[in-house]
């Protein structure tokens, strides 16, 4: 059987299991970028990597693209009663707030 998050009393090895979930759970969204996403560039086509707002990307030489992309969590960024049109409203605000920050203009 292999290990996932999920079952931990199903999984074969279950001191590898506690010991991912306890680091997964010591760290916050910084520190999990720095840890499984921070590295270095080898990417001609990346100006800037991955990190708090977002990655600037060269898809061709004249122009440069800013990716973003936020996870929002029910009764962490928003309440559970929320409706739903509120909730797309705020993921768009939330991206286009990171995009902004990256200094891109539309065009």
């Amino acid at each position: 059987m292999r290990c996932s998050i999920a079952p931990a009393r199903n999984c074969d090895r279950p001191s590898t299991l506690r010991r991912y979930l306890a680091v997964a759970k010591s760290l916050d969204e910084f520190g999990l970028i720095q840890r499984y996403f921070d590295r270095a560039l080898t990417d001609d086509s990346v100006l800037v990597g991955i990190g708090d707002d977002g990655a600037v990307l060269t898809p061709d030489s004249d122009r440069d693209l800013v990716t973003v992309i936020d996870s929002l969590v029910e009764d962490v960024h928003f309440p559970a009663n929320l409706s739903p049109d509120a909730v797309g409203y705020r993921s768009v605000a939330v991206n286009l707030s990171d995009i902004a920050a990256m200094g891109a203009r539309p065009r």
